[in-house]
């Protein structure tokens, strides 16, 4: 399903997002194809919970729409073009059960 309109009239950012599909016989991570999303980019210093139970400083937000296969160690190239490894993110759902990610950078 898709985000509700009112919500994607707020995604006014293009994020690149390579989905982290694993290691390669060397070691190396593996991504899949580039793909072009529209979300929402958000600056802003705070705390977001580790799946461990700590605490991580972030200062990027994103949401955007679900992907299928994101995970932890997927890459998304911001619209100033800097590029991070994802290591925490969560898939809330609206009221209509379709889910969308927010991704902590």
């Amino acid at each position: 399903m898709a985000i509700p309109a009112p919500i994607s009239a707020l995604m006014q950012d293009t994020v690149g997002v390579r989905v982290f599909i694993g290691k390669d016989s060397n070691g190396d991570p593996s991504y899949a194809t580039k793909v072009n999303v529209r979300a929402r980019v958000t600056y802003k210093r705070g705390y977001v919970a580790t799946a461990g139970g700590g605490q991580v400083v972030t200062t990027t937000m994103v949401y955007m729409e679900d992907l299928p296969g994101f995970r932890v160690d997927s890459e998304i190239t911001l619209p100033d073009a800097s590029v991070y490894l994802v290591d925490q993110f969560s898939r809330p759902a609206w009221p209509d059960g379709s889910r969308h990610l927010e991704v902590a950078l």
